[in-house]
């Protein structure tokens, strides 16, 4: 074998060695190595399959428009609230009720048709017209929860939820506040619609329907 020869040979053993170096490096992560991170879920796939990761309540805001059949049902159920006597419809939140003040119910399926609305009730107490509200549900829906609240509690605010049935994740969220001359009502719909999701909720966990938390 000639010097030249020998010399072109040991080049091919060098550069065969680093190759080797590399492909090893890639396959096993080693230090400089680069990895990609899987893509991020998409809505559809959390909506499937919950487990992807920890499913979050959708604001208002947030809430991707609803199909005309939900859209429908939340109007239907908000024309149907039924309020204490006195009671005067608001176009929007009232001063006063300061409980109420950049606070809103959040969904967890989506989408879902949304409608909310305002009542003004003079001369009562949030004990007195939220014990009113308890016995006096929407038709075909119930109160998940009715625990009288006593008349001496000076309490700023409570909510009622008004529900097809208990586990439901859909339905009303009446809150009663605190106004200067009497309370302020709110009613915040969310209905499914023929296309809502809903996400499954992790291992030992259950979501609170409207009203419920």
């Amino acid at each position: 074998m000639t010097k030249g020869e020998a010399m072109r040979r040991s080049g091919v053993l060098i550069l065969g060695f680093v190759l080797a170096a590399a492909l090893t490096g890639c396959a096993t992560g080693g230090a400089g190595a680069s990895v990609s991170a899987p893509p991020a879920p998409t809505v559809d796939e959390v909506g499937a399959d919950a487990t992807a990761s920890e499913p979050n309540p959708v604001a208002p805001a947030a809430m991707p428009p609803a199909d005309a059949a939900g859209q429908a049902r939340a109007d239907a159920w908000l024309q149907a609230v039924q309020l204490p006597p006195g009671a005067v419809r608001e176009e929007g939140l009232p001063t006063g009720p300061t409980a109420l003040v950049g606070s809103h119910s959040a969904w967890w399926c989506e989408p879902m048709g949304l409608a909310t609305g305002y009542w003004a009730i003079p001369d009562t107490t949030v004990a007195e017209a939220a014990n009113w509200l308890m016995l006096h549900p929407v038709d075909g829906l119930l109160v998940p929860v009715a625990v009288p609240i006593e008349e001496s509690a000076l309490i700023d605010a409570t909510t009622i939820g008004n529900v097809p049935d208990l586990d439901a994740l859909e339905g009303i969220a009446i809150t009663v506040a605190r106004a200067d001359e009497g309370v302020v009502v709110r009613a915040e719909v969310g209905a499914f619609g023929d296309t809502t999701v809903c996400p499954t909720p992790p291992p030992g966990v259950a979501f609170g329907g409207p009203g419920q938390g």
